[in-house]
């Protein structure tokens, strides 16, 4: 599927998802806001960047896309291939809260929210990558 696809599919996706967390549980809209922003990070944090793109040249994500095989279990994979892009991602921030002692814990539902909303951006990626395009260069 190609990525355009991937992305529109994404942020649509994004509204129906923080509003069934504002529905389930009224009165937390940081929690359906964190859904929502992770519902559309996933367009730029996608599964996909493990393509020969994120290899190109030095940017953050390219020794992610020389470890992990593009359309491998580790990269495509609902949830822990969201778990280990989140990981690659935040070991920088993470490294500089512990150094300094930051306090992180009123963050914490917020980030919790936020990995869901970008959990639900996966499976949505994964269930067009079900479908081929017949455009390889893209899926």
């Amino acid at each position: 599927m190609r990525g355009t696809a991937h992305r529109v599919f994404t942020g649509v996706l994004s509204f129906p998802a923080g509003y069934m967390v504002s529905q389930r549980y009224p009165g937390r809209i940081d929690l359906a806001f964190g859904v929502f922003l992770g519902c559309m990070a996933g367009m730029v944090i996608t599964p996909d960047l493990d393509q020969s793109e994120a290899r190109r040249g030095f940017n953050y994500w390219s020794l992610y896309g020389r470890l992990i095989p593009h359309r491998s279990f580790w990269s495509h994979c609902p949830v822990i291939g969201t778990a280990i892009r989140c990981a690659y991602l935040l070991w920088a921030p993470a490294f500089v809260i512990r150094y300094w002692h930051l306090p992180w814990e009123f963050a914490k539902e917020f980030l919790i929210a936020a990995f869901i909303g970008l959990c639900v951006a996966d499976f949505g990626h994964w269930f067009l990558d079900l479908f081929p395009s017949g455009d390889k260069q893209y899926d």
